[in-house]
């Protein structure tokens, strides 16, 4: 096995791989499986061919601020907030959002954590690549906070585990949803 360059990012990448893990990338003479997999199981319609094929990408869409967190390499296919509120009656909020790139699901968000039969929000960030995605849903639930309301969460299943992703709306969570799941839908 030798280290080489992707030819679209410039990060170091075994020769063996079959995209590169930062940007999806195809590696030129990687071998295939022959069933739509590289040898690490990327899938061929989520490399960045593939999905600029499928998709415009949007980084005008980005804000500045947030631009730092996109990868040498990566187009931005989907970027929206998630405006969060302060509870009860708090006048803070947090810019928190959602992007999806040709590599991977990146977030800024209030995750929710149980840890026994208690459950907590915790504001985070992180990202999960797409071909570790196994499952987009959502759910919704009630808040038990100074005032009862409806919670919205979008939920990616991955080889990580599970994480739920507050959001402000169901027209949110559906709409991000959907997008992941137009990502990840090979048709």
């Amino acid at each position: 096995m030798a280290m080489i360059k992707c030819s679209e990012c410039g990060r170091d990448v075994s020769d063996r791989a079959g995209a590169c893990p930062q940007c999806g990338n195809p590696i030129a003479g990687a071998p295939t499986t022959g069933h739509g997999q590289s040898p690490q199981g990327v899938p061929t319609h989520l490399t960045k061919q593939a999905l600029r094929a499928k998709f415009a990408p949007i980084p005008e869409q980005v804000p500045q601020e947030i631009r730092g967190h996109v990868g040498a390499g990566e187009d931005v296919l989907y970027f929206n907030y998630i405006d969060k509120k302060g509870g009860c009656l708090s006048g803070k909020g947090s810019k928190q959002w959602i992007m999806v790139t040709n590599a991977r699901v990146a977030y800024r968000a209030t995750l929710e954590q149980k840890v026994g039969s208690t459950t907590t929000f915790v504001e985070s960030s992180g990202s999960i690549l797409l071909p570790q995605i196994s499952y987009v849903g959502m759910t919704k639930g009630q808040s038990a906070g100074c005032t009862v309301a409806g919670i919205y969460q979008l939920q990616i299943n991955s080889s990580g585990g599970t994480i739920s992703i507050a959001m402000p709306t169901e027209t949110h969570c559906v709409q991000a949803r959907q997008f992941i799941e137009a990502v990840l839908n090979p048709q």
